[in-house]
């Protein structure tokens, strides 16, 4: 739970407080991820919704990376 909500806030979706604790806030910012990436926005922490927020967490990464180096 710590990892998504490090990642959400790295991503610009404020989670709350990050402390390993799926909260009103955490649901929350799941579910605007959830709507961002076209998905049911349940608001409730799955395998799809994990990947999902890796997925776009690395890509974030990978384009920062790329615009440092240019």
């Amino acid at each position: 739970m710590r990892d998504l909500q490090r990642a959400l806030q790295h991503l610009s979706i404020d989670p709350g407080i990050v402390d390993n604790k799926m909260g009103p806030k955490t649901a929350a910012a799941i579910a605007k991820f959830q709507r961002f990436a076209k998905m049911p926005p349940t608001g409730q922490f799955t395998l799809e919704v994990r990947a999902a927020v890796q997925a776009a967490y690395h890509m974030m990464r990978q384009f920062e990376t790329a615009q440092a180096e240019a």
